[in-house]
């Protein structure tokens, strides 16, 4: 009896459907998985005190390949950021990251003014990937003139990370630059932004490799200031 052989076409067809398989629950993963906060998502003004403003942020993460290897399905990461105003220069967040993780932060500007050029620096700490992982981290950010329609921003972030069980992946601290544009609108605000990071992910590249992570916030515009 002969043993049966796909024909071209349907060979072709299931590594397309594998392929969209894998493309679905890796983006699902990175969901579900709550990743590191990779994409900072704001500039370096803070939120005036007592208004509050929520970020969505999508990314897709990229993690570095050797030759002789094959391509790797890019992972989707999805969180959204509530931060509030507490004083002039200060504000602090709370950021959900997938849909299991969740990571308080404190920003303070260091030089500038609330609507000119600024250099802020931010901390944080939470738990990631479902509550298997701690995380803290320090980010410092600069920014040109915020109340601009089109403001330039970018700097440098540390997270480093702790397992808080034996079955957590294995994770190593990360340390990466970032920069972005933010295109101010009537009612909105789009922050497309570019981080290239280095660290340990088990989802994506199961060792030590850079990442490159091309993410889009979108935000409400803050209320006009009286003059």
């Amino acid at each position: 009896m002969n043993a049966y052989t796909p024909s071209p076409k349907a060979a072709r067809t299931r590594v397309v459907v594998c392929a969209c398989i894998r493309s679905v629950s890796l983006g699902l993963s990175g969901l579900a998985a709550g990743c590191l906060p990779y994409t900072m998502g704001s500039t370096a003004a803070t939120v005036p005190r007592g208004e509050q403003r929520t970020t969505v942020s999508l990314a897709a993460s990229f993690g570095d390949r050797s030759l002789d290897e094959p391509p790797e399905t890019p992972l989707a990461i999805l969180d959204a950021e509530t931060r509030l105003g507490i004083a002039d220069g200060r504000d602090i967040g709370l950021r959900i990251t997938g849909i299991s993780g969740a990571v308080l932060s404190y920003k303070q500007r260091l030089r500038g003014t609330a609507q000119g050029s600024a250099l802020s620096a931010q901390i944080e700490g939470g738990v990631v990937k479902a509550g298997s992982l701690a995380m803290g981290g320090l980010s410092l950010l600069a920014s040109s003139a915020d109340a601009q329609r089109t403001a330039i921003f970018g700097g440098v972030r540390y997270l480093p990370v702790a397992r808080l069980t034996r079955e957590a992946d294995r994770e190593s601290p990360t340390i990466g630059a970032f920069v972005g544009v933010q295109l101010r609108r009537a009612s909105f605000v789009l922050l497309p932004e570019l981080s290239v990071v280095r660290g340990y992910d088990d989802v994506i590249a199961h060792r030590a490799t850079w990442f490159v992570i091309p993410s889009l916030s979108l935000t409400r515009a803050p209320r006009a200031t009286p003059r």
